[in-house]
């Protein structure tokens, strides 16, 4: 089988919906002249992106930790930056 952009936008216009807001999705929606109701697809309906990421990761151990050193080398990338900025 395979995926193509109208089997995906339920679970991206669910995650928008979810992470970013009502009115980023319509935002997003009118943007891309998407006309699918998310709510009822059955992949949004299992739990959506989150879902999938979590069974993903619950999958592919060395992904996630792969994953989770390279988002705490990007936050103490960023606290350093941050930390520089504020010495005179």
């Amino acid at each position: 089988m395979k995926l193509t952009a109208e089997d995906v936008w339920p679970l991206i216009l669910d995650f928008v919906k979810m992470y970013l807001g009502k009115e980023e999705l319509k935002a997003f929606k009118k943007h891309f002249s998407v006309e699918v109701d998310e709510s009822v697809d059955p992949l949004v309906k299992a739990g959506g992106m989150k879902a999938i990421l979590q069974s993903f990761f619950k999958s592919n151990k060395k992904v996630y930790k792969a994953f989770v050193t390279a988002k705490k080398a990007k936050a103490a990338k960023d606290s350093d930056s941050e930390s520089e900025e504020e010495v005179p």
